[in-house]
């Protein structure tokens, strides 16, 4: 969940917007007071959720990671499967997801 902004009625989230273009998505995280990224079963096979991470990262945007009870954390295997998927990108894709996963994550059981 990325707060973009708070509104009268709460705070607006990435999640309640549709579909962004990278460069939208940069824009939005670079523009964020902090992120909180709900890592579920499904995160790291999702590219929007890693663009929001590495976007996040790279931007020194404070995040809260919440692992929720499906999720497995990356193994060996996760990265060095990056450069088949995404190409020139990995290296700095991987530094910033290894940045991202020494942050504490918090547990939240469903």
């Amino acid at each position: 969940i990325l707060i973009l902004d708070l509104v009268p009625a709460g705070m607006l989230v990435l999640s309640d917007l549709p579909s962004l273009a990278a460069v939208e998505v940069a824009a939005a995280v670079s523009n964020a007071h902090a992120a909180v990224v709900v890592l579920s079963e499904g995160s790291l096979d999702s590219r929007e959720q890693l663009q929001v991470i590495c976007s996040a990262v790279s931007a020194n945007v404070p995040t809260v990671p919440v692992n929720t009870p499906n999720f497995k954390f990356p193994l060996a295997e996760f990265f060095s499967e990056l450069p088949t998927k995404y190409g020139s990108q990995a290296t700095d894709m991987e530094q910033r997801l290894q940045a991202f996963f020494k942050s504490i994550s918090i547990a939240y059981t469903t």
